[in-house]
C-alpha cells in the first residue's frame, strides 16, 4: 500500500510539472531577484522543475500552500530554491 502522504506529494509534483510546462505560473518579485542574483535563466529553472522532487511541502504557510523543490538541468546545475504556491500545492 502506498503511503497517503507520498501519494499526495506525487499528485502535487505532477500538477506543478504540468502547469510549469504549460506556462501556467507567475514569477514573484522575490523569485525574479533570486534569478538575477544567481544568474539563472527561466528556461533553466523550468527544466529543473520538470525534473524536480519535493523537499518540503508547506500546506499551512502564512502566504498559502507552497513547496520547496529540488531539480537539475541538462548541464547538471542543481536548484533547491523553487517555491511554488497557491493552488499548485
Amino acid at each position: 500500500m502506498i503511503d497517503r502522504h507520498a501519494a499526495e506529494l506525487e499528485r502535487v509534483i505532477e500538477r506543478i510539472k504540468t502547469q510549469a510546462a504549460a506556462g501556467a505560473f507567475r514569477v514573484t518579485q522575490h523569485t525574479q531577484q533570486e534569478v538575477v542574483e544567481e544568474e539563472v535563466s527561466l528556461d533553466e529553472g523550468l527544466q529543473a522543475v520538470g525534473r524536480a522532487e519535493i523537499l518540503e511541502h508547506y500546506r499551512e504557510h502564512r502566504r498559502g500552500a507552497c513547496c520547496l523543490l529540488y531539480g537539475t538541468t541538462d548541464q547538471g546545475v542543481r536548484f533547491t530554491s523553487f517555491a511554488l504556491s497557491s493552488s499548485l500545492c
